[in-house]
Order: structure tokens, then sequence, then C-alpha cells
């Protein structure tokens, strides 16, 4: 009997999970009912690509094909709240946030793209990234949707526990996106 690959078993779930709950989030972007900040989900299109790309520097294995797709769908979402209906109200920290990921993924691309300092910034911006909608979310209950973002936090769960390899390069941004996750769900459920 052949052995069971949990590894590639959490990823093709961790992806199938990612691909429907952001696919969710897309359709009631579409229908109204949820409104994207473009700031954001630009930053997460960001700092994502980014964290993508030194999980596969620190081998992350089926970790970082679950974190690429991720990337691609936050682009998709990023575009619908640019083109559809979006956040039309950008605050002075949104702008700031904004500069920051810039700022961050250009050190992170000109001087030390496997350093440990850099995921740091990077995982921390995308942290600050959160913000918006969390703010958003918190004065605008209906803003956002629960049940993706249920699935986005299962989808982080479960790509941490694909990773070829657990180090400070492949778990640090994707455990801080699972806490900074379920913030969001408290905000919601709140």
């Amino acid at each position: 009997m052949e052995k069971i690959n949990f590894k590639k078993l959490w990823m093709v779930s961790g992806l199938i999970i990612t691909v429907v709950s952001l696919g969710y989030y897309l359709l009631d972007t579409y229908e109204g009912n949820t409104v994207p900040h473009a700031y954001t989900w630009l930053i997460w299109a960001i700092t994502q690509g980014t964290a993508t790309w030194a999980a596969r520097k620190g081998d992350g294995g089926f970790e970082t094909y679950s974190l690429g797709i991720g990337t691609l769908l936050v682009i998709l979402v990023l575009i619908f709240s640019i083109v559809m209906v979006g956040t039309s109200v950008i605050t002075q920290t949104d702008t700031i946030m904004l500069i920051m990921a810039f700022s961050a993924i250009v050190i992170w691309w000109r001087f030390d793209q496997e350093g440990f300092t850099s995921l740091l910034i990077m995982t921390g911006i995308d942290v600050w990234g959160y913000l918006p909608s969390y703010e958003k979310a918190w004065q605008h209950q209906p803003s956002e949707s629960l049940l993706s973002w249920i699935g986005i936090t299962a989808s982080g769960i479960l790509a941490l526990a694909a990773a070829k390899k657990y180090n400070k390069m492949t778990v640090t941004y994707v455990g801080v996106l699972i806490i900074a996750d379920i913030v969001m769900l408290f905000i919601l459920l709140l």
C-alpha cells in the first residue's frame, strides 16, 4: 500500500480552499456585497509576491505553490477593487502604508533578498496592510465576507502545514498572516 503524502494533501486542500475562498470573495465583490480596500490588496500583492519568493529561497516546497497561486488571486481582487467597486475613501495612514510597502520591496530586492530581517520588514508591512481593511470591516460590517475569511485562514494553516522545511524563512510570513487573518475573523464576528 502506498504511503499517503500529507504535505501534498495539505497543499492541494489549501489551494482548493484558497481558490474557492477568493473566488467567492470576487463573486461577492462583483455582486456589491464585499468592498475590498484597494490599498490593502495592493500591499498584499507586493508583500505576498515577495514572501513567495522568500519561501522559494527557503526551500518551502508545497507552501511556495500555495503562496504563488494565492498571490495571483490577490492580484485579481486588487483589479476588482480598482475597476469595479473598491474603497473610495483613502486615508493618509493608508497612503503611508502603501509607501512603506513599496519601500520595503525596494529594500528587499536591492539589498538582502535572502535575509531574515528583510522578510520581517515585508511581514510587518503586510500586517500593516491589514489595518485599512480592519478599520473598514469594523465600521462597515457587511463590507467583508466572513465565509471568505474563514477559508483564507484555513488555507494559510494548510499552506504552513505543507511546508517542505520549517525554518524562519518558511514559517514567519505564513504564521503571522494566519494570526492576522484570525484577527479579521474576530472583527467580523464581533
